[in-house]
């Protein structure tokens, strides 16, 4: 683009969001450390391939934006937007303006954007929810200035541990799934540790998020376990953050509005469990909320797309039911 002046997303210049292990991995968009893909199931090193809760920020006075991402692969799913899956989402001073995306087949995503207005303005951009990057490059107008955006309100960054919910699925564009929403929200980092179908307590994964020096964690994960996995799993991953994290919060959150004539052992009532368990055994700094009217007046049947998995507005009722428990948590640390 003769007009542009081009930088690549890893120029210092960008605060890059949502990758912990980035310099570790050499600069790949993974979610988790690549050193222990040898001791991970595949479908994991796959799913953990997704950039889902990664994020750019910069400022620029340039009239125009131009992003190039280029993907690693083609992927569609019946009932979730392309855009959703494999496009990103680019926000000027906060507001949603335009999203990236292209035909199933095509891996080279490339807009020219528009910027209303005049002046400096601050610049979002979310990566795929359910899909990887390979590389990204941001164009500005020549003569056009290029700054390092000013530091998040909450500099340590809220992890979230939880399945294909968790990970986004199924909002219509990035930007929309519930922990992004909270991160705009409430200006702070994430970093999103959702693995579709497959958050089931895996031990090695919660030794990897305890490495991490974090503001808040949230425990989102009864979906993809049986009862008896979930039972014999849920208390032990938490125990292992707790372990490295005396005093760190973690919220649990159960199941969004599960069916009221479910068998009794239900997952929400292990959750519980191991939030009384912890109550019990002094724990002062742990959190539980029930999903079970998450959706409220909207129901089920309005809030997804299959009676499981949220759509925008599902996922809209969700951050807004965690918001304030998360709000009064982060504002707490930053006081301390």
């Amino acid at each position: 683009m003769n007009s542009y002046c081009m930088f690549d997303s890893h120029d210092p210049i960008f605060d890059i969001n949502g990758f912990w292990w980035l310099e570790e991995n050499q600069g790949d968009y993974q979610r988790l450390p690549i050193r222990m893909y040898p001791h991970l199931r595949a479908e994991l090193i796959e799913l953990s391939e997704h950039t889902s809760g990664g994020f750019i920020r910069f400022r620029t006075d340039s009239g125009t934006l131009y992003v190039e991402g280029l993907l690693p692969s083609c992927k569609d799913m019946n009932h979730m937007a392309r855009v959703g899956v494999s496009g990103f989402d680019v926000y000027c001073d906060g507001r949603y303006i335009d999203s990236v995306s292209g035909p199933g087949e095509q891996l080279l995503l490339q807009k020219e954007i528009p910027l209303k207005g005049s002046g400096m303005r601050e610049i979002l951009i979310y990566f795929p929810l359910y899909n990887g990057v390979k590389a990204l490059k941001i164009g500005i107008k020549e003569h056009a200035t290029l700054e390092k955006t000013k530091p998040m309100t909450y500099e340590k960054p809220v992890v979230f541990y939880g399945s294909s919910i968790t990970q986004g699925g199924c909002a219509s564009r990035p930007g929309s799934c519930y922990t992004n929403l909270l991160s705009r929200w409430l200006d702070t980092k994430i970093i999103n540790l959702g693995f579709s179908g497959n958050a089931k307590g895996d031990p090695e994964i919660a030794e990897r998020i305890a490495e991490i020096p974090m503001s808040v964690f949230v425990m989102d994960y009864d979906y993809n376990s049986d009862t008896e996995e979930l039972s014999r799993n849920h208390y032990p991953f938490y125990r292992i953050i707790r372990e490295k994290h005396p005093t760190l919060p973690i919220i649990m959150i159960s199941k969004a509005n599960r069916e009221v004539n479910v068998p009794v052992n239900r997952g929400d009532e292990i959750v519980y469990t191991t939030y009384h368990r912890a109550k019990a055994a002094g724990d002062e700094n742990v959190y539980f909320l029930s999903g079970e009217n998450f959706y409220g007046e909207y129901g089920k049947d309005t809030c997804t797309v299959d009676n499981c998995h949220p759509n925008d507005l599902g996922f809209y009722c969700m951050a807004k039911a965690i918001r304030p428990l998360l709000s009064e948590l982060l504002e707490r640390g930053r006081k301390k």
